[in-house]
């Protein structure tokens, strides 16, 4: 043992404070687009992001752990694909610049014709998971309008066991028009010049990156 060392060392609270820091690194995401992963959430932040408001991160350690795992099971998750045939792409540019849509999809096989979205969510989730999720079968709509590519296979991974169960999506012109419903809500509002309502809750005001300006209650 070296003679001299930190009796007071504790790798939690270095760790919660490593977490926190990441709050501060510079916003890396492009603004002034409507982002799929956030197309069905509050309105107020579409409008946010919209009009180009600087985001400050606002994620607590736990979540930001949480993210972590996502990232990390998402890059195995495509290096596997990957490596297994040059066909696969991971991380494709999906922007359909008629409504400002960008974003990134996990992948696509272009010429098996399907894009690939990767979620994953906690064992309790999964257990009671008998169809796609609403925001994530809107979020493959982006996707599936910007590259193209009617069909999306959209692959759940239990984070608590490593399950994994697989939904096929097609392109719903329904699905679509509430989309584009929510977008032109949004752009009516940004001619205006006037923010949509609130839609305050507990889970998503607490790690907003528009709270700052917003100023919710929670």
């Amino acid at each position: 043992m070296p003679k001299d060392y930190d009796a007071n060392f504790n790798v939690l609270e270095e760790l919660n404070d490593l977490l926190l820091e990441e709050n501060n690194k510079p916003w890396k995401r492009k603004k002034s687009k409507y982002h799929p992963s956030a197309i069905t959430g509050c309105k107020r932040a579409l409008y946010y992001d919209r009009v180009g408001e600087e985001p400050k991160q606002n994620i607590h350690a736990s979540l930001r752990m949480l993210f972590g795992l996502g990232h990390a099971i998402h890059g195995f998750v495509q290096e596997k694909l990957e490596v297994n045939g040059p066909e696969f792409k991971a991380e494709v540019v999906a922007q359909f610049d008629e409504l400002s849509i960008y974003g990134r999809c996990d992948g696509i096989w272009c010429e098996r014709g399907w894009i690939l979205e990767i979620k994953t969510i906690g064992d309790s989730s999964f257990r009671t998971l008998v169809k796609p999720k609403e925001p994530h079968i809107h979020q493959a709509h982006c996707y599936m309008k910007a590259l193209d590519t009617p069909r999306t296979q959209v692959l759940y991974v239990n984070r608590d066991s490593g399950q994994m169960r697989l939904f096929r999506i097609h392109f719903d012109d329904e699905v679509w028009a509430k989309i584009r419903g929510t977008i032109e809500f949004v752009e009516s509002h940004i001619e205006n010049g006037t923010a949509p309502p609130k839609e305050e809750s507990y889970y998503g005001c607490r790690s907003c990156k528009f709270a700052h300006v917003c100023k919710p209650v929670y």
